[in-house]
């Protein structure tokens, strides 16, 4: 089988890179292109598409294979190529809980000869409000002028797509501006987000939740939709998700009083319970409405939005994963 590798410019020079498409070479046919500059992906996945292009391979981080994701998604099912993964980013949370090989070798092995798998991605709609059935325009681009911080606004009705995770709030916010302290938080270290919040004077961002069967006022730190199961660098948000159920995991800590910490980290602990503080879901959609915008990041994409739908699209994306992939049922 022919593989097209779709590799990030910024690794195309490392030489174990160069060194496993070579020893790939020797397997198969392997083409390689290269990104440069914002929207290559773009353009590489149609050219694949017109090309009829059987597999493609996201080589780069978990933004690369975000960015191919949302590439894919363009097109109708019957003409997306399948994807496969070449782990070249930091922490490559998505391949790793997937068992994805981080050994570049075996991972083009594995994009040459594994089975492609249909799981599911999120879709994700900007001024969303109970958006089944609407018309959204694809493909809109962020508008301009937010902060850094907080990540660019996504344009009403515009759409975006992921396969691991998304973090709003909190997270976003110190994703955004202190990398460290959202892995210490992540890692379980309640305290840590108890002195992080006290030393921002961190006001929580309120909101209703809206799920397909209730709704409900909230005032939310931080949360979390999940599609894959870590983020953060190995941190496990939702150990029991699964990519192809067509269910999003979704967890949401609510404002709490510091005296109220213990509970709270009981409550993160057990990560089957709907808590009091800490509500545990699991869905096919949520939506989030506000007032004010909320920082997100999905994938390690920074936007913002004060509406905002997340949606399970179900055995949308054909990916090559190991036999014994622990997030498949």
């Amino acid at each position: 089988m022919t593989i097209r590798i779709l590799l990030n410019g910024k690794k195309a020079g490392l030489e174990p890179v160069r060194a496993a498409i070579l020893a790939a070479r020797r397997h198969g046919n392997v083409e390689v292109r290269v990104t440069f500059e914002g929207g290559d992906i773009d353009r590489l996945v149609a050219e694949a598409v017109a090309d009829a292009c059987q597999r493609l391979v996201a080589a780069g981080g978990d933004g690369t294979v975000n960015e191919c994701v949302s590439a894919l998604m363009r097109f109708d099912e019957a003409k997306r190529p399948e994807l496969a993964i070449m782990p070249l980013g930091t922490a490559n949370d998505f391949a790793t809980a997937c068992t994805i090989p981080i050994a570049l070798e075996q991972a083009l092995r594995l994009a040459q000869t594994g089975e492609a798998r249909a799981i599911d991605c999120v879709k994700v709609i900007a001024g969303a409000e109970h958006a089944e059935g609407c018309s959204f325009a694809e493909g809109s681009s962020l508008a301009e002028g937010s902060s850094p911080a907080d990540g660019s606004s996504l344009a009403e009705g515009s759409a975006r797509y992921f396969i691991n995770v998304a973090s709003g709030g909190f997270g976003a916010k110190v994703t955004a501006e202190t990398p460290v302290a959202l892995k210490n938080f992540l890692g379980g270290g309640a305290y840590t987000l108890a002195g992080i919040v006290q030393a921002l004077s961190f006001a929580p961002y309120q909101g209703t939740i809206k799920l397909p069967n209730q709704q409900s006022q909230e005032h939310v730190i931080v949360g979390a939709i999940c599609n894959g199961r870590q983020a953060g660098g190995g941190q496990q948000l939702a150990p029991k998700a699964m990519l192809n159920n067509g269910l999003l995991d979704t967890i949401a800590l609510r404002h709490f009083p510091m005296e109220a910490l213990p509970q709270v980290l009981s409550e993160l602990a057990n990560q089957d319970t709907d808590g009091e503080y800490v509500r545990r879901i699991r869905t096919p959609w949520v939506e989030w409405h506000s007032d004010e915008v909320m920082p997100i990041n999905l994938d390690g994409e920074p936007i913002a939005a004060r509406r905002i739908r997340f949606e399970a699209i179900a055995a949308a994306i054909k990916l090559v994963l190991p036999q014994l992939c622990p997030l498949l049922r």
